[in-house]
């Protein structure tokens, strides 16, 4: 990694947050974490990375991501999410890749370290809506 990367990490989930906090900083991250989006908003600086929950008690990450790319508060986001909602996760992959909590924290810190912020062309099924899961040995062609 060329140097420390700044993230904000929206996470409601106590427990999931520490752990991808804790996961991020291991390895190199500048990491902020938040719980809602008004906690977002009130963030103050640049953040290299906005990684995202959708589904939030006070809105969604989808809207919340926009707004921060928007403003220039984030430069790219990455939504780690269990969310079911297929019309959040088509919107979310419009604006940047999708881990899902599932899959732990090592795809995320492997986007984050391996500088792939750019939206990918598509991960989602197109019959069923769902992703497919990438593999890092996919991921290398």
């Amino acid at each position: 990694m060329a140097g420390l990367k700044s993230i904000l990490l929206v996470e409601d989930d106590p427990t999931v947050g520490r752990a991808v906090e804790r996961a991020m900083t291991r390895h190199g991250f500048a990491v902020s974490l938040v719980r809602s989006c008004a906690a977002a908003r009130a963030e103050r600086g640049r953040f290299d990375c906005a990684v995202m929950d959708i589904d939030l008690p006070d809105g969604n990450g989808v809207d919340l991501s926009a707004e921060l790319i928007a403003h220039g508060t984030a430069s790219s986001a990455i939504f780690f999410t269990g969310s079911s909602n297929t019309a959040l996760l088509v919107r979310a992959r419009g604006i940047g890749q999708i881990v899902r909590k599932t899959e732990g924290s090592g795809p995320l810190i492997e986007l984050l370290a391996g500088d792939q912020l750019e939206p990918p062309r598509s991960r989602l099924n197109p019959t069923s809506g769902q992703q497919t899961p990438v593999s890092s040995s996919r991921r290398a062609r």
